[in-house]
């Protein structure tokens, strides 16, 4: 169905533009066009448009080209948490309207876990959590799925400024080395509240293992029967694998 709507040149300037991206220094036509596996004359009208459009720019004494800054303006202006929602909010709110079960997605902000968009159950009575809260990292499953597959970074941060994650590090390393690549191969994390008797909470993550954009769907239910909750944990891989996809960050 792609090849189907194809337009060459357009499928030329992405393949230049991400091959530019990854190189440290400006290149020449030739390497340019030997790094994207095409000849020169199929990409030279391109440089020149996007050269044009100011996407690239080429050094009048070498007459390499290289990345310019218009990109990462662009990028700029895109609020990664809006987009998020509009994505999202959709898909959460069909889930709890189907299984009659809120849904809470879960971000990373200022080290901890915070509830940035909830869909809630049409049900009289419903878990509801106010948009904004925050978290410590291990107090919920979403926010040990947040802390596992951040990058080795990001990871190493939340553990030194989480009290409970840095005393662990510090009394059984192993044990939380184990958990955390757990969450990471499985994407999953199912977590038994200790404020909340009774409360079993799923989460599922939202994106890639280290990626720059990532974030947890979770859900919580009271008395769930094993039955009901591998059918929430499926339904909910389903949803997160939907939005994941619709955001292009698998």
């Amino acid at each position: 169905m792609a090849d189907k709507y194809s337009v060459p040149a357009v499928d030329k300037a992405f393949e230049i533009l991400e091959f530019l991206s990854e190189q440290k220094t400006g290149l020449t036509k030739a390497e340019i066009a030997c790094g994207i596996n095409r000849n020169i004359n199929e990409i030279y009208r391109v440089l020149i448009n996007l050269e044009a459009k100011g996407y690239l720019v080429q050094d009048p004494s070498s007459s390499r080209y290289k990345m310019s800054l218009k990109l990462f303006t662009l990028t700029r202006r895109i609020d990664p948490m809006s987009h998020i929602a509009q994505t999202a909010l959709p898909v959460m709110e069909e889930f709890a309207f189907e299984f009659g079960v809120s849904c809470h997605l879960f971000t990373l902000y200022k080290s901890k876990a915070m509830m940035a968009l909830q869909a809630s159950s049409h049900d009289a009575i419903s878990m509801q959590i106010m948009e904004g809260t925050l978290f410590d990292l291990f107090s919920l499953g979403a926010g040990k799925l947040l802390m596992a597959n951040s990058n080795a970074e990001v990871q190493k941060m939340l553990i030194d400024r989480d009290e409970q994650l840095s005393q662990q590090a510090k009394d059984d390393e192993f044990s939380l080395k184990e958990t955390i690549h757990q969450l990471r191969r499985t994407k999953f994390c199912r977590h038994v509240s200790d404020k909340l008797p009774g409360v079993i909470e799923l989460s599922s993550l939202i994106g890639a293992n280290d990626g720059k954009i990532i974030a947890a769907l979770s859900i919580m239910g009271l008395g769930l029967n094993a039955a009901k909750e591998q059918a929430l944990k499926q339904a909910l891989a389903d949803c997160t694998n939907k939005i994941s996809t619709e955001l292009s960050l698998l």
